[in-house]
């Protein structure tokens, strides 16, 4: 069983590739939870659900202002909430409601919910508990989901506020402790703090009986901005330090090939090289991490690829024929 511990304010390319291009069907993916909130009473998994609804088309046919309409009502009645919500989260959220009104636990709601969109993967969150980042700039405190996804360009970092303490779900620890081959993939070292930081977390992950490889994207200049305010080092170096002892290998950017012998000298790791680009991830999964966490392509996928490269070659030679 692989499994995926994933956190971010958006999927990023790389899991959303694996989880639309592969076949998954024994994949658990554990997400974070330090970006989930409250809707009025009504709890938000913002990470886990944003996970499911990357792979699921469940609302594909709804228009972009129907999307948001029932986050628009509530906030003519005064509720507010950032970002906005679309329907499909509030239908997640609704249906576990339903199921765990029912004396069904988190973990059981969610696979519930995995099983009605017939996704090929399972997706559970780390714990019931939101662990919370708050970031203040421009003079104005906010929760670090609402800094990340903001389109204003950050100028400085005036102070951040870290409460990462939860209780992790048994059931996702068992997941990591009995997993063949986990993935550590976040979309930043920021948002991932209160679980490298959780003495259960690392010690599930130092009892895992497979792999643990972490996947380094690049950080960006509000990341690092984050990262400077807590006297993080933003350095490769630094950044691989912070999960010290929790990974057996490390993959990263093929930009940052000077740090490479300083990681694997200074930690003891293995440390691989590969195309991170959001660009490059869109369109494949780099060999490197497939050889570390084994998937297998879908059939589908496969022959679109084949039918592509015909087709281009087609394309060249017709081109050769008229020249």
């Amino acid at each position: 069983m692989p499994v995926i511990l994933f956190c971010g304010s958006e999927v990023n390319p790389l899991v959303r590739n694996l989880i639309k291009g592969y076949n998954a069907e024994e994949l658990v993916i554990v997400s974070g939870t330090v970006h989930d909130f409250m809707l009025s009473g009504l709890r938000v998994f913002y990470e886990s659900d944003s996970v499911i609804l990357a792979a699921s088309n469940i609302g594909g046919s709804l228009s972009s202002d129907a999307r948001y309409a029932c986050w628009r009502l509530m906030g003519r009645l005064g509720v507010s909430a950032s970002p906005p919500v679309p329907e499909e989260m509030v239908a997640f959220s609704l249906f576990r409601m339903g199921v765990t009104s029912k004396g069904a636990d988190t973990i059981s709601s969610f696979i519930s919910l995995c099983d009605a969109l017939k996704l090929d993967f399972t997706v559970i969150p780390l714990t019931d508990d939101i662990p919370s980042i708050h970031v203040k700039s421009d003079g104005r405190e906010m929760r670090l989901l609402e800094f990340l996804i903001s389109s204003k360009e950050v100028k400085k970092v005036d102070g951040v506020k870290v409460d990462g303490d939860f209780k992790p779900l048994k059931q996702s620890l068992s997941y990591i402790k009995n997993s063949e081959s986990i993935l550590i993939a976040p979309n930043d070292p920021v948002s991932i703090l209160p679980i490298e930081r959780n003495a259960e977390v690392c010690g599930a992950l130092k009892a895992c009986e497979g792999e643990v490889t972490l996947v380094l994207l690049p950080v960006t200049p509000k990341v690092e901005a984050v990262l400077s305010c807590l006297g993080i080092d933003s350095s490769p170096l630094g950044l691989a330090r912070l999960f010290e002892g929790l990974t057996d290998r490390i993959i990263l950017d093929q930009s940052l090939s000077k740090a490479r012998k300083d990681i694997a000298s200074s930690i003891g790791v293995e440390v691989l090289l590969a195309d991170l680009s959001p660009s490059a991830l869109q369109s494949c999964v780099p060999k490197v991490i497939l050889e570390s966490f084994p998937l297998r392509r879908k059939k589908s996928t496969a022959v679109k690829d084949v039918v592509k490269g015909i087709t281009k070659m087609m394309k060249l030679e017709k081109g050769e024929k008229e020249n």
